[in-house]
């Protein structure tokens, strides 16, 4: 049997959202769903560390308890993973007077979203819950009012999703941002941010998108260090830890490149050429990205020298090309 809401992953991904289809959902559930009333916001109390650690028990329930457990699960890094179609065990007793008692199972998508309780939500989350929950309620005709909290249902024995910066006012708030036009994605507030336009300090008539002072700084930086003799080995060969992900190593210099050519990348075309008195800035700095990246050339591993040369040389070209 094929249940109701078949629809989720579609209007998920419409709204820009990461989505994962676990198998089997569409025929997964406890007997069909009713209308949809609202969305109930869970968060899973799960492990300390990985993307979706609760997928199992979302999936095949646990002792006392049959599966599915939810109708949409959110992963650390933002993913919606899709459950069941069906209706799932995630309400329990409670009650709000649009929805009734007793019967959220059957009227309320519930989404159980990976966090341990103790308010580590990830800044992926913090866009993705909202951004997700306000493309679901649109679909039905829903307003933000209709994302309702686990310990709102129930708030003699829930706490969920604890820990939200805002509480459940700060989330409505961004469930109707998203409905009424949506938030600025995170690549339009980097976009935002690279291109606002900086005085010098001492010479106010030289005026800069921030990305551009940024490699300034950058290269400077090399320039510095390459000039002392001690500080390229002690210093700029260095290998620094990914602050998300220990498994990345790298040199400083390398964290130093890629931040370059992030700041680059999210800037885009930030400024009209008579805005750049220099009009040869965007070739020149990613020329001396590149060629710093060709300077050192032997202290790269294969692996290092491929990543960081072709990302060079993408930016390389398409700032060529413009």
């Amino acid at each position: 049997m094929v249940y109701a809401l078949t629809w989720m992953p579609g209007v998920l991904r419409e709204a820009g959202l990461d989505v994962v289809e676990i198998g089997g959902w569409q025929n997964r559930g406890h007997g069909n769903f009713s209308d949809v009333r609202g969305v109930l916001l869970h968060h899973t109390a799960g492990p300390a560390s990985g993307n979706f650690p609760s997928q199992g028990v979302l999936v095949n329930g646990r002792p006392g308890l049959a599966g599915p457990l939810c109708n949409l699960g959110l992963g650390r890094d933002g993913t919606w993973f899709v459950v069941a179609a069906g209706l799932a065990y995630h309400a329990g007793a409670g009650y709000a007077s649009w929805c009734g008692r007793d019967n959220g199972n059957n009227h309320l998508i519930g989404v159980e979203a990976e966090s341990t309780g103790r308010g580590d939500w990830t800044s992926a989350q913090h866009e993705s819950y909202p951004r997700g929950v306000a493309a679901l309620l649109g679909h039905v005709g829903l307003g933000p009012d209709r994302a309702l909290a686990h310990k709102e249902w129930a708030p003699n024995r829930k706490i969920d999703p604890a820990g939200w910066p805002g509480d459940m006012g700060g989330f409505r708030g961004s469930v109707g941002e998203w409905m009424e036009g949506g938030m600025p994605s995170p690549e339009e507030i980097a976009t935002a941010v690279w291109s606002h336009i900086l005085a010098q300090p001492d010479k106010p008539e030289n005026k800069q998108a921030a990305w551009v002072w940024l490699t300034y700084a950058n290269v400077a930086a090399w320039m510095a260090a390459d000039g002392l003799p001690q500080l390229p080995a002690a210093v700029w060969n260095q290998v620094l830890d990914n602050p998300d992900d220990p498994n990345i190593k790298h040199a400083a210099w390398v964290w130093l490149t890629y931040a370059n050519l992030a700041a680059w990348k999210a800037a885009g075309q930030p400024n009209q050429p008579s805005e750049i008195k220099d009009e040869d800035i965007n070739k020149r700095l990613a020329s001396a990205a590149a060629d710093t990246v060709q300077q050192r050339r032997g202290e790269l591993t294969d692996e290092q020298l491929a990543a960081v040369a072709r990302a060079a040389q993408e930016e390389l070209d398409r700032r060529k090309a413009a």
